[in-house]
C-alpha cells in the first residue's frame, strides 16, 4: 500500500493556509490524476466549511506527492474552480484556529495528530471565548468526512498519522486515524503544541 502526502491549499489575508495530511491507499489503484480526490475535498468544504469561513479566504485545490524521499508533487486545482468563504460576518480571527485532534484506536505510536483549521469568522466565538458548538460540529463533520475518501473510480484512501521518528520503540511509520475531535479552545500555530506525528 502506498502512502501519499496531500496538502489542502488556501489563501487568506494573513498568507497561505496549508493543511498537510497523509493518506494510505487501502483499496483500489492509485488515483490516475487525483482530480476526483481534489473535488471530494471541495465538495465537503462547500457542505461544511464555506459558510463558516470569511470571504477573503479562498480554497484553491490540493498538492499531492507520494510520501517517499525525492518524490515530486503535483498541484490539482478544483475542477469547479476556487471555493471562497461565504460567512456573512467577515470579522476574521487571524491568529485563531480550531484544533482538530486525529486519534487512533490502538496502543502504538504515533497515537495523536493535529490539524489547525483557520480562516474562520470570529462571529462563531461564544461569549466565553471558545468556539461555538455549531461551528465545532461543522469542522468536526468536515474532517470526519475526509478521514476516509472513496472516489467514484473505486479507490479508497484512509487518513493516517505519520510518525516523526518511526525508529522509536512501539512506533509505526503510519498509524490509521480512527476518529477526529474538534476542540472548543481556540489555538494558534504560533504556539504549536509538541506532538509525535502529523
Amino acid at each position: 500500500m502506498a502512502q501519499y502526502e496531500i496538502v489542502l491549499r488556501a489563501t487568506a489575508p494573513f498568507g497561505e493556509m496549508l493543511s498537510v495530511l497523509h493518506y494510505d491507499i487501502v483499496s483500489g489503484p492509485d488515483p490516475a490524476d487525483w482530480q476526483e480526490v481534489s473535488d471530494e475535498f471541495r465538495g465537503q468544504l462547500s457542505a461544511f466549511i464555506a459558510a463558516n469561513t470569511i470571504n477573503t479566504v479562498t480554497y484553491t485545490g490540493i498538492d499531492v506527492r507520494e510520501d517517499v524521499p525525492g518524490a515530486v508533487g503535483i498541484n490539482v486545482p478544483f475542477s469547479a474552480g476556487n471555493l471562497v468563504g461565504s460567512s456573512t460576518d467577515n470579522d476574521l480571527a487571524p491568529q485563531m484556529a480550531v484544533l482538530v485532534r486525529k486519534l487512533t484506536d490502538n496502543l502504538v505510536n504515533p497515537a495523536v495528530g493535529r490539524i489547525y483549521h483557520g480562516g474562520l469568522s470570529a462571529a462563531f466565538l461564544a461569549a466565553g471565548g471558545t468556539w461555538g458548538s455549531a461551528l465545532l460540529s461543522d469542522v468536526g463533520d468536515f474532517w470526519e468526512a475526509m478521514r476516509i475518501i472513496t472516489i467514484p473510480s473505486g479507490t479508497e484512501l484512509q487518513m493516517v498519522i505519520k510518525a516523526s521518528d518511526p525508529t522509536k520503540p512501539n512506533t509505526v511509520p503510519y498509524n490509521t486515524v480512527a476518529s477526529v475531535s474538534a476542540r472548543s479552545n481556540p489555538v494558534t500555530q504560533r504556539r504549536r503544541r509538541i506532538g509525535s506525528g502529523s
